[in-house]
């Protein structure tokens, strides 16, 4: 069901018949595979008992050494974690407002490439058994220009409309009243706010001029998008709502979530919550809990600190036993998300995880009994936040 629904998409936005594409455009295919993942559960499916929803995706397998591109063509920028707290450290829970959506397939959203860039892509379709070739008209999933492209086309909606990039946090977009009144001098009052149009959501304020929304913000409007998941912070109704209706008259969107404190919300794996007396909190326990799992650490006893000065003796002392491949990918694999943790909800982590880093080409023993340590002073800190 998972993979019918993908290609069903895929036809609709991305597909066309390989015979529309010219003989030398057929001469080399894209081998693509779909990947296939569960969805974290959502509080409904928790309460009725229900696994999280199975989700295919069409992946193209653009490696850089067959395909090298240049960096100007690949590389977009994300949110810096830095900005990203700082941006929630300026939230004043007890008037502001905090939102999100999804952008839904977002890379799927861009524009299509001009015809004499179709190129052809081959897959193995697990629903028919059998090798599949068609033709691909823009950016999907696993391209090496993706996400520049995705990017690329939201700063240019983003900028039409009078919002600026931040300048030092890249994909944090925002507008002032007077930003609004400067743009709309100088290009028009821009098209999206121009014309009558029906509300979709069921959220305070609806997402139209008859709803009470004005032309333009009332206060200031920040929206940090990281890849497909944007949060929009704004001081009033009006404005949350303008911003919200800035993105879902251009994308697809998975309706609006709003943060409240009965209605925590996930962004990247960090829950956010919202208490009465307005004081807003960033932990990352669940993803903790999933980490020490996979390092069947789950039942350990928590550490007092996150490394100590005996192990990294111990790890230099030994730095001609080198680690073997499966060993290695698993300290690297344990290593990546300690620096999630201390770059996100759990900066004390920071010194354990650089040191830990210095190690990723060449681990030798004594690196997985350090993150093991690791793990088991996240043991004791799960419930701390930011």
């Amino acid at each position: 069901e998972a993979v019918e629904k993908e290609l069903n998409y895929m036809w609709r936005h991305r597909f066309v018949d390989a015979s529309e594409l010219t003989p030398e455009q057929r001469r080399k295919a894209l081998k693509c595979r779909f990947s296939i993942t569960q969805k974290r559960q959502t509080p409904e499916e928790i309460a009725q008992g229900i696994p999280g929803r199975i989700k295919a995706r069409l992946v193209a397998q653009d490696l850089k050494k067959f395909n090298p591109r240049l960096a100007v063509d690949t590389h977009a920028d994300t949110p810096s974690l830095e900005g990203m707290r700082l941006i929630f450290a300026n939230f004043d829970g007890t008037q502001d407002r905090c939102s999100g959506t999804d952008f839904d397939c977002a890379y799927l959203q861009t524009s299509k490439r001009p015809k004499s860039k179709w190129i052809l892509v081959r897959f193995y379709n697990p629903v028919a058994l059998a090798w599949q070739e068609v033709g691909l008209t823009g950016v999907i999933y696993g391209e090496q220009t993706g996400t520049h492209d995705w990017f690329a086309e939201l700063k240019g909606h983003f900028g039409a409309h009078g919002m600026r990039e931040v300048a030092n946090i890249p994909s944090v977009y925002t507008i002032t009243p007077a930003d609004f009144k400067d743009f709309v001098a100088k290009h028009g009052l821009p098209e999206m706010l121009q014309d009558e149009y029906t509300p979709k959501h069921d959220g305070p304020l609806g997402d139209g001029p008859e709803n009470g929304m004005s032309a333009g913000p009332i206060d200031r409007i920040t929206i940090l998008v990281h890849v497909d998941d944007p949060l929009v912070f704004a001081s009033n109704l009006n404005d949350e709502c303008w911003g919200h209706t800035l993105m879902e008259r251009r994308f697809i969107t998975k309706g609006r979530s709003f943060l409240t404190p009965s209605d925590p919300m996930d962004f990247e794996s960090i829950r956010i919550t919202l208490d009465e007396e307005g004081v807003l909190r960033l932990d990352n326990r669940d993803k903790i809990q999933k980490y020490l799992e996979m390092a069947g650490m789950a039942d350990c006893n928590p550490a007092s600190q996150p490394i100590t000065k005996q192990l990294i003796a111990q790890i230099g002392e030994q730095r001609e036993q080198l680690y073997g491949p499966a060993q290695k990918e698993q300290f690297q694999r344990e290593v990546g998300q300690l620096r999630w943790l201390a770059d996100t909800t759990h900066p004390l982590l920071a010194p354990a995880a650089s040191i830990l880093g210095s190690f990723m080409s060449g681990p030798c023993e004594g690196c997985l009994e350090a993150t093991h340590h690791a793990m088991r002073w996240l043991k004791g800190a799960m419930d701390a936040c930011l």
